[in-house]
């Protein structure tokens, strides 16, 4: 399967990878990601994390994540793909690459500027809902009651 995985751009789309996101816990442990990821074949992966299951300011902890991510990319030496070409590079070159995401929109906390200044960070795949603990304005969950913001 890792072969097949390897001749294709295989992208995980939602790749979990757990780093600090509060002050307490920084700066986390190293992870081998590099490695794993060339173990299975994988171009790219959707490092993903998600600010809603924490307590506190979520704009703090969005920062936190991205600089918890930035460190774990530079031990890794690997670089966030910010196009589709970036993509096709990593995989052409061999070199395991990332596309920076994030679940849950609840570090806007209502500033809509924050989407541009996540872009200009490098996020590229942004859900605005995450599990069950949707808040107006960002929409409802299909699992809970619906919820329309005033």
């Amino acid at each position: 399967m890792a072969g097949i995985v390897a001749t294709t751009i295989g992208i995980d789309t939602h790749n979990h990878v757990d780093v600090p996101l509060t002050e307490a816990e920084m700066p986390g442990p190293d992870i081998d990601l590099a490695a794993e990821m060339k173990r299975s074949g994988l171009s790219a992966i959707c490092m993903t994390f998600a600010t809603d299951y924490q307590q506190g300011d979520a704009y703090d902890r969005f920062l936190k994540g991205m600089a918890s991510m930035d460190r774990q990319q530079v031990g890794n030496h690997m670089k966030r793909s910010l196009t589709p070409a970036d993509v096709r590079t990593a995989h052409d070159n061999r070199q395991p690459t990332v596309i920076q995401a994030i679940e849950g929109g609840h570090f806007l906390q209502g500033r809509l500027e924050r989407v541009e200044e996540a872009y200009k960070r490098g996020l590229r795949h942004f859900g605005l809902l995450h599990d069950s603990d949707a808040s107006e304005p960002l929409g409802d969950v299909y699992t809970n009651p619906r919820a329309m913001a005033g």
